[in-house]
C-alpha cells in the first residue's frame, strides 16, 4: 500500500491559526463561523448532482491527552487502546491546507482529498473526519457542500474526503463482491493517514450525504473499532450482521418526504430506474447483471426510523427514544442510556426532501426547478454544525 501527493493547493504556513485556538488541538468552543463561504452554491451542487443522478440515468469537552494515558499505565491500569497514532512524531513532510492524493488499493488507485489545518505540528494528535459524497458527486463537491474544512481549520482537525469508484462515482454499500470493496479501501485509507499524520485514534469519525451517508453506517457496522461516531444526512443503515466491537454514536438527519432515499425504506422508483439505465458496477453481464443487485439493495434499506432504532439496539440504548421539538419542522428522537456514553440522535425533518440542510445560508434562496426534483429544505438546522458538535461530544 502506498500513497503519493499529485497536487498541492491552498498551502498555509504552519503556526498561522484562527482566532480563539487552543494549543492542544481539542475541539473548540462553539462560535459563529467566521467564513461562511457561498453555502447556497454548495447546496446547489449537492442537489443538482442528486437530481442528475435520479433523472438521468458553551465549550466543547476537554480531551484526555497522552500524559493522562501514561499516568494510567504507570498506575497499573490497562493501557487505552486509543490515543496518538503511529504518525505522531514521525519525521515526514506534511503539506497543510488541501492536497490531492492517490492510494493504491488492490489493483486500482483511489483518489482522496486531504485537508490538514495550518497549525498542524506533527506532535499534537488531532481528530480525523472522513467525509463521504453522494451518488454522482465528487470529493471536491462534498468539501464545498459541507464546509467541514472551515471548521477543521478553526478547531484543529484533519478532514479526508475520498472519491467513490467508477465513471459515475458511488459507494458499494451492500456487498463488496458486486463491485469494489469500499470498506477495505476506507480501512486502508485510515491506516495510511494514521501512519503518516498525528491522529487521535479515539477521535475518528465518518459522515456523508445520501449514498455517502449510507456508507457511513456500513463503516460503523463493519469497522466499529475505528469510528467513535458517525453523522448521516439523507441516508442511514446498518447492513447486519455488524461486527462485534465498541458502540458507535450515531446522528442522522432525514426528511419525511425524501423521494430519493425514502423515509419508508427501500429503493425509490427514480434510483431503481437509474440503476437499470446506468452501468455503475461494470459487471461482465452489464445492466442485466447489475439489475440482479437491485433487490439486494432494496432489502438492505429499512424504514429510516427502524434503522435508527436498530442502531439504538446495537449501542445498548434504552428501547424508547425521548422526543423533543427542535422547531415546527424538525423533531429530535434521542435514544439515551447507551453503552460507553454513546447515543443515537435522529432529526426528523417534517416534509423535508433529499437535501443537506445548512441553516441560515438557505434563507432567501430561490430553489426553483432544483427543489422540484429533490423536495423541501428546512432552514431551521445546520447539518454540518450539528454533526461537528456531535462529534465533539463523543470520543474514546
Amino acid at each position: 500500500m502506498w500513497s503519493r501527493n499529485i497536487c498541492r493547493g491552498l498551502h498555509r504556513p504552519r503556526g498561522v491559526g484562527g482566532p480563539g485556538r487552543r494549543v492542544l488541538g481539542a475541539w473548540r468552543e462553539r462560535t459563529v463561523w467566521s467564513r461562511r463561504y457561498n453555502r447556497s452554491l454548495a447546496l446547489l451542487l449537492v442537489i443538482a448532482s442528486v437530481a442528475l443522478g435520479a433523472c438521468t440515468s458553551d465549550e466543547g469537552p476537554e480531551v484526555a491527552g497522552a500524559t493522562e494515558q501514561r499516568d494510567d499505565a504507570e498506575q497499573g491500569a490497562e493501557p487505552d487502546a486509543y490515543g496518538p497514532s503511529p504518525g505522531c512524531g514521525a519525521d515526514a513532510a506534511v503539506s497543510t491546507g488541501v492536497s490531492e492524493n492517490l492510494l493504491s488499493t488492490g489493483d486500482v488507485e483511489r483518489h482522496y482529498r486531504l485537508f490538514v489545518p495550518s497549525d498542524y505540528d506533527g506532535e499534537t494528535p488531532l481528530p480525523l473526519v472522513v467525509s463521504l459524497h453522494g451518488l454522482t458527486m465528487t470529493s471536491d463537491m462534498q468539501a464545498v457542500a459541507t464546509g467541514f474544512e472551515d471548521l477543521a481549520e478553526r478547531d484543529g482537525a484533519v478532514v479526508v474526503t475520498p472519491d467513490g469508484y467508477g465513471a459515475v462515482q458511488f459507494w458499494n454499500i451492500i456487498d463488496h463482491e458486486l463491485a469494489q470493496d469500499d470498506v477495505a479501501f476506507i480501512a486502508e485509507l485510515l491506516e495510511e493517514l494514521e501512519g503518516t499524520l498525528c491522529i487521535d485514534t479515539g477521535r475518528v469519525y465518518a459522515t456523508g450525504i445520501s449514498n455517502g451517508a449510507l456508507m457511513s453506517g456500513v463503516l460503523a457496522c463493519r469497522l466499529p473499532e475505528s469510528f467513535a461516531a458517525i453523522g448521516s444526512v439523507a441516508g442511514i443503515m446498518t447492513l447486519p450482521p455488524c461486527e462485534d466491537g465498541e458502540p458507535v454514536a450515531v446522528l442522522a438527519i432525514h426528511g419525511t418526504d425524501d423521494a430519493i432515499v425514502p423515509y419508508e425504506g427501500g429503493l425509490s422508483a427514480s434510483i431503481e430506474a437509474f440503476l437499470h439505465s446506468t452501468d455503475l458496477l461494470g459487471l461482465e453481464g452489464g445492466l442485466d447483471a447489475q439489475a440482479e443487485a437491485i433487490p439486494v439493495l432494496d432489502e438492505a434499506l429499512p424504514p429510516v426510523e427502524d434503522a435508527a432504532a436498530e442502531w439504538a439496539e446495537i449501542d445498548g440504548c434504552a428501547p424508547d427514544p425521548e422526543e423533543s421539538a427542535v422547531s415546527e419542522e424538525v423533531t429530535l428522537l434521542n435514544w439515551g442510556g447507551c453503552e460507553d456514553n454513546t447515543e443515537v440522535s435522529f432529526y426528523v425533518v417534517e416534509g423535508g426532501g433529499h437535501t443537506y440542510p445548512r441553516g441560515e445560508s438557505l434563507e432567501g434562496f430561490d430553489w426553483g426547478l432544483i427543489e422540484a426534483f429533490v423536495g423541501y429544505t428546512t432552514t431551521d438546522i445546520d447539518s454540518t454544525e450539528l454533526i461537528w458538535d456531535f462529534f465533539a461530544e463523543h470520543q474514546r
